[in-house]
């Protein structure tokens, strides 16, 4: 755990408003992708925004312009510093005492609604690369030979270089040197140079004498304070001379200069100088770079080795080394040599020579940016610096062109590259973004650089249809599928672009779309009364995310054809009409689904002058207006038929019943018939029970509904509350135990009320006797008892009689059905055995047809083909021959008693067509026969009528049958005009006229409840 504590150690923040500053210490020569630290937790970024912020923020590395930063990697969520290399301090600073790393982190942060990123925040990061003790001193040579004189004086001191090592910092350099052997003619003493580094001189500590002994060999070994320490040595030849006494004297201790760094190369930039006392060889100087001199230096500045003038070699750069610090030998040629040393400052001097560096580094997401970024939306961070005069200069930077714009960032030559005008890819997708940078120097340096900005595309063009509405027309009942193509753009590209089709959700389920090709097809016909015009809503959806679409309408227009008949809203129709209301007026409600001339249609009313007495018909609105009051005590319902026929082509037509219900007015008063005037009176014991029946009122009322719910009360003469009244039966009973004080005779007037509005009311007087305990009682009793005997004869003979009647009537029944069935089996002789004609009311209620002279059978077959709608019986009185003729005639019923019937008074005309028989017509038939068949139909008051007629002579022209044949007619065109019908007149449904009987019946007695027999033995 050590190393890593040692590690973390030093972590610096300095935040402001626009940067933050943390330090680190690393130690060097750890493996790539050591932890170096957290940048959001150590520069106090991640406690100061929400968690929903920082989750939103991207870290990156601004690489661009700095080689330290590449040596690093970041983890752009969480922050996490890494090294991405093994990094060595001695060869990322090789001649610095300090390794120091400086770049930059730069924050961005997502927008919430559009993520496009904007800078956030810049952090700048300081590593210090730890140095470890992985170099041992190393001196320039394994072995050095130096020549002293012998005639060199003590504490002399002879030159030689010193062990250089790599490493830096108080204990990893050299810290000691060692001498072996110790304690000899010689010492050592060691230079510390400026530079952290050290030389070293021989001192000599005795005098020398050559002839004693002329060589020495030292070994220095040089120890740093690492731990383990490491060491490096040299070996010292010390040769000693007996000549060359003088070393060469430099004319300066040291050499400061200062060059302009554009200076040509191969200029002399110094000239050192030597001189040496000695004659001849050993007094001629040379000049060379000290053994120590690193290859740096070498490779940029030359020395001529005569001269003594020191060049350079390559350019010198302000911006690369400020300042160039070595040492220079002078060495004469005596044997052996001597030198001196002298040291040599170059200083460089900075002139305008640099254009401004622009650095542009992109976010995460690259050049890319979507279209929908609006302006001021982040794209690139700039960094500017001028590596003239140690990037003091003022550097002005902008961008060609008005899309885009800086803005700065409010650090030093920092800027942001932002969105200054909206951006639509469909219009433009890429822009060449061009910054141009310029310095105050004279003349002023300028510096421009590109790069390209992508445009993506976003979802942000609806499909558009090429009409807002698709409105077309097909005709009803005609399967036609394909109904129209609807087409739509979409200005996107890729998935934003492509359109599918589709149906707005809940549309008819008879068509469909083609997702592709937009094409609206159908599957079934249309009716145009059901779907007049039918709209749907096509939907083109692209393929964007979200999607966007746009809504097309189709109108589609279904034309009429006159497939519809007029529609009565009810079969019957059922129609009020107040009662003893003159000039009231009522609509039939009767429509035609289709348009125009196929929706107009005419309504026909039964041309009858009955009919024409009460009520106005208008045949084009249904109107029904009343011409006078109608009493509905006399007729409760008017009925008819009505046919409505369109003006279409083909003409379609329909019909129905119309029933006239007269809605009952509150106009008659309540009759009493019990109590009257000759019956009024009735007597009670005294020790009559509580709930003895005393009487029950009686009484009726012409009205209708609650008209005629009539109450029963007793208004006054109930003196002492003796008697109780049921207020809805009448009945009038004792309604306490009474005693000898209540004898006496009671005058109760009796009020009956109508529940009509306004309410009536009609009175009657009861007189009741409550006679005393001493009157005679039994015979009350006895009274009383042989009443209800007598009642309970009566119902036993009412019983009786009913019974025997039923079987008589079973057998006649049976008796008439075998022989009419044997009649049936004989085909009739002659036509005119035919003596009813059957009249119909055809389908359009007008005009005539003949029945021909077919058989009965043929006539029953058409009979079974058609059923009659209404029917009236009219016989022609001419010759039986000729076909009848059927009238024009709509049957009607009105209810009414028969005084106010239809007059059916005989007339010569009315003779002929309304008599059932005539006399020519039965001349060959056997009377007989007809008396049995006409007999059939009679009730027992109507044969007792004829047998009276017969029996004073007036059986002659059969004229006693008028009456009664004029009286069934009635009740026939009554009981026909009552019949059911069906919903449609016009419908080819069978018809009894709601008797039950068959065409058979129409010739047999089936069905009539007395028989030939019975009627003859009744009246006899």
């Amino acid at each position: 755990m050590a190393p890593l504590v040692y590690m973390l150690v030093g972590v610096f923040v300095c935040a402001s408003a626009q940067e933050s500053t943390v330090n680190y210490s690393l130690r060097e020569e750890q493996d790539a992708f050591t932890y170096v630290g957290n940048v959001a937790r150590d520069s106090q970024l991640y406690g100061n925004v929400t968690m929903e912020v920082f989750q939103r923020m991207k870290f990156q590395l601004l690489t661009q312009g700095n080689e330290y930063a590449a040596m690093f990697s970041i983890d752009e969520s969480a922050s996490t510093l890494r090294t991405a290399v093994q990094l060595d301090r001695e060869v990322i600073c090789p001649d610095s005492i300090e390794c120091v790393l400086v770049f930059n982190v730069a924050v961005y942060l997502k927008d919430s609604i559009t993520s496009v990123l904007d800078l956030y925040k810049i952090i700048k990061i300081e590593v210090t690369i730890d140095d470890i003790n992985d170099n041992a001193p190393e001196f320039p040579n394994d072995e050095v030979t130096i020549v002293i004189s012998e005639n060199s004086g003590v504490e002399t001191e002879h030159f030689t270089n010193g062990a250089i090592d790599l490493d830096r910092g108080a204990n990893n350099s050299v810290q000691t040197y060692v001498m072996q052997p110790p304690n000899e003619m010689f010492g050592l003493k060691v230079l510390e140079n400026g530079d952290g580094t050290t030389d070293l001189n021989i001192v000599v500590k005795y005098p020398l004498d050559r002839e004693s002994r002329h060589f020495y060999q030292l070994v220095i070994s040089a120890i740093d304070g690492g731990s383990p320490p490491r060491t490096g040595s040299v070996k010292i030849n010390i040769t000693i001379s007996d000549q060359n006494d003088n070393s060469p004297v430099f004319s300066k201790s040291l050499y400061n200069v200062t060059v302009e760094e554009n200076i040509p190369v191969n200029s002399t930039i110094v000239h050192v100088n030597a001189t040496d006392a000695d004659a001849e060889d050993n007094g001629l100087v040379a000049y060379r770079f000290s053994s120590r001199t690193s290859s740096k230096i070498t490779d940029v500045f030359d020395i001529n080795s005569e001269s003594g003038e020191i060049t350079c070699k390559s350019v010198l750069n302000f911006e690369d080394d400020q300042k160039w610090t070595f040492k220079v030998e002078a060495f004469d040629s005596g044997s052996p040599a001597k030198t001196s040393t002298v040291s040599v400052i170059i200083n460089v001097l900075d002139i305008n020579d640099n254009y401004p560096q622009i650095n542009i580094n992109l976010p995460p997401g690259g050049t890319k940016i979507s279209e929908a970024a609006s302006p001021g939306s982040f794209v690139a961070h700039v960094a500017v610096f001028d590596l003239d005069n140690a990037g003091q200069k003022e550097i002005s930077c902008m961008v060609i062109g008005d899309d885009f714009r800086l803005e700065d960032f409010k650090l030093k030559n920092n800027y942001k590259v932002i969105v200054n005008k909206p951006l639509d890819h469909e219009v433009r997708d890429s822009y060449e973004v061009t910054i141009e940078c310029s310095d105050n120097g004279v003349p002023p340096n300028k510096n421009d650089t590109s790069f390209i900005v992508k445009v993506e595309d976003v979802n942000d063009n609806f499909p558009e249809f090429k009409k807002d509405t698709y409105e077309l027309t097909i005709q009803e009942e005609v399967f036609q599928s394909m109904i129209v193509k609807v087409e739509a753009t979409d200005k996107d590209f890729g998935n934003n672009g492509k359109i599918i089709y589709k149906l707005e959700p809940g549309s008819d389920q008879r068509f469909t779309v083609n997702s592709n090709t937009g094409l609206v097809t159908a599957n079934s016909v249309f009716d145009r009364e059901t779907d007049p015009r039918i709209i749907l809503h096509v939907l083109a959806v692209d393929a964007g995310d979200p999607a966007l679409s746009s809504t097309a309408t189709v109108v589609i227009n279904i034309t009429d054809i006159n497939d519809n008949a007029p529609r009565f809203s009810s079969n019957p129709l059922n129609i009020l009409i107040m009662e003893s209301e003159p000039f009231q007026s009522v609509n039939l409600n009767v429509t035609d689904p289709d348009l125009g001339l196929n929706g107009q249609f005419t309504l026909t009313f039964p041309k009858n002058d009955y009919l024409a007495e009460y009520f106005e018909f208008n045949s084009v609105t249904g109107e029904i207006k009343t011409l006078k009051a109608i009493d509905r005590e006399l007729i409760p319902y008017f009925k008819f038929w009505v046919s409505a026929v369109d003006n279409g082509i083909p003409q379609r037509s329909s019909s129905a019943e119309v029933v006239l219900h007269i809605i009952d007015r509150n106009d008659n008063i309540p009759a009493i018939t019990y109590p009257n005037n000759s019956n009024n009176t009735k007597a009670i014991p005294i020790l009559a029970p509580v709930g003895f029946v005393i009487a029950t009122v009686q009484a009726s009322d012409k009205d209708d509904g609650l008209n005629a719910q009539l109450l029963y009360f007793i208004d006054m003469g109930d003196t002492r509350e003796i008697f109780k009244m049921d207020v809805n039966t009448g009945r009038i009973t004792v309604g306490r135990e009474m005693t000898e004080l209540d004898a006496d005779t009671y005058k109760l007037e009796i009020a009956v009320r109508d529940n009509g509005e306004p309410q009536r009311t009609a009175m009657a007087t009861l007189k009741v006797t409550v006679e005393p305990a001493n009157a005679t009682v039994s015979p009350l009793v006895e009274e009383e008892n042989k009443q209800n005997i007598m009642l309970v004869a009566v119902i036993v003979g009412v019983t009786t009689v009913i019974s025997v009647s039923i079987i008589v009537s079973i057998f006649i029944l049976c008796h008439i059905d075998k022989r009419n069935r044997g009649r049936r089996n004989q085909a009739p002789k002659h036509p005119e055995d035919r003596f009813y004609d059957i009249h119909r009311v055809d389908e359009s209620m007008s005009g005539s047809s003949n029945i021909s002279k077919d058989s009965d059978a043929e006539l029953i077959k058409k009979m079974k083909a058609k059923k009659e709608v209404s029917f009236s019986i009219d016989e022609d009185c001419s010759d039986v021959g000729n076909n009848s003729t059927l009238t024009n005639v709509t049957s009607f019923s009105t209810m009414k008693p028969p005084y106010l019937s239809m007059d059916y008074r005989s007339s010569p005309e009315d003779t002929q067509s309304s008599a059932w028989l005539c006399n020519n017509t039965v001349s060959d038939m056997n009377k007989t026969e007809m008396y049995e068949n006409e007999l059939s139909g009679l009730t027992t008051s109507q044969l007792q009528g004829a047998l009276r007629h017969i029996a004073q002579g007036g059986n002659s022209d059969r004229l006693w049958l008028q009456p009664v044949r004029e009286e069934q007619t009635k009740r026939m065109i009554l009981r026909k005009s009552e019949d059911n019908h069906s919903t449609t007149s016009h419908d080819t449904t069978t018809s009894d006229s709601g008797r039950g009987g068959s065409e058979e019946d129409i010739n047999s007695n089936r069905g009539h409840i007395f028989s030939e027999s019975e009627i003859w033995s009744s009246t006899c």
